[in-house]
């Protein structure tokens, strides 16, 4: 991922798994631009997108998208948008 020239989280994912950020848009017509996706650093809930400007990629060993459906049965419920996973080093 270091690779990529990203410094965190965000940019890597942006960069390199574009399709993970589009997952949790929530298609209301009133708000197409809301993003319902919750963020996970080693199974701890972080909050959304906004926290993975905030981990270095340095620090992360994978990125993973886990849908609504695998995220509750992970966690429980409440994880409409589904959940990027982050593991680090």
């Amino acid at each position: 991922m270091a690779s990529s020239g990203a410094h965190d989280a965000l940019q890597a994912i942006t960069r390199l798994r574009p399709f993970f950020l589009n997952r949790g848009r929530e298609m209301s017509p009133s708000r197409p631009n809301v993003s319902l996706l919750q963020v996970f650093l080693d199974d701890i809930k972080l909050g959304g997108l906004e926290t993975l400007q905030g981990i270095p990629i340095e620090s992360i060993k994978s990125i993973k998208y886990l849908t609504s459906s695998e995220a509750t049965l992970r966690w429980g419920t409440n994880h409409t948008g589904g959940v990027i996973l982050l593991s680090t080093k």
